[in-house]
């Protein structure tokens, strides 16, 4: 299969065409968890997963194939892509010796990123136009407020200077104030899990604000029709039992 030849802008404007999934279920250290979750924001936002592999990306996920309602031809190559790309991140985390148990999210994050990139453009080039543009909404709706740094949301909803500058003091300010709590000496890890998840959820709220209603409109046509995020929290595109 050969792999999409694409310019630095529309590597940008490609970054939800299943690449990464959201991060549900990655460990930190107490302090640590705060400073990279705010930072670590793509679609999908940094996530590790030790045992899911086949969720590692979009691609691997049940639900979203069935919202693609992918050929059985397209199913099998994209499978064999998978299990090649995750044959390569074994291979390059053991010869980084990053492996074991103790490896840090970000040494493990910089062998696997670039695979996940490679592979998932792979993928994305047995996609007919149709498919191709419904898998960017889905990872478009799952990546939260980083869904406004991408160049194609920039440029169909015309973001001007000024509010791109509002958005990014606002991202400032919160990665502060997760910032300043994860660093106080009696709060646990759980709580700050909760705290990002709501800070996040409420920074893109705030992102919404900045828009205009013409914007919000063609924000709203951009991202389609709504997808469950919670189907992409398991390979098998199923909400979770407690859910």
């Amino acid at each position: 299969v050969r792999p999409l030849q694409t310019s630095a802008t529309e590597r940008s404007e490609n970054r939800f065409k299943g690449n990464r999934m959201p991060n549900h279920r990655v460990r930190f250290t107490r302090i640590g968890i705060a400073i990279l979750s705010v930072a670590l924001v793509a679609i999908f936002p940094g996530p590790v997963f030790a045992v899911e592999n086949a969720n590692r990306t979009l691609f691997g996920n049940a639900a979203v194939r069935r919202e693609l309602k992918l050929t059985d031809e397209q199913t099998q190559k994209i499978d064999e892509i998978l299990e090649e790309m995750e044959r390569e991140i074994a291979a390059g985390l053991k010869a980084a010796n990053l492996d074991g148990k103790d490896a840090s999210p970000d040494e493990r994050n910089a062998v696997t990123d670039p695979l996940v990139e490679k592979y998932a453009s792979r993928a994305q080039s047995l996609l007919d136009k149709d498919q191709a543009t419904r898998m960017w909404e889905i990872g478009a709706q799952a990546s939260g407020y980083d869904l406004f740094t991408n160049n194609r949301t920039i440029r169909v909803l015309k973001l001007t200077k000024p509010q791109l500058e509002q958005m990014k003091d606002l991202h400032t300010k919160m990665v502060k104030e997760v910032t300043r709590i994860a660093l106080e000496a009696n709060v646990e890890t759980g709580t700050i899990v909760e705290l990002v998840e709501r800070e996040r959820k409420r920074l893109y709220q705030n992102y919404l604000e900045v828009l205009t209603t013409e914007q919000k409109r063609e924000l709203e046509r951009l991202l389609g029709k709504p997808f469950d995020m919670e189907l992409l929290k398991t390979v098998e595109g199923k909400k979770p039992r407690s859910l």
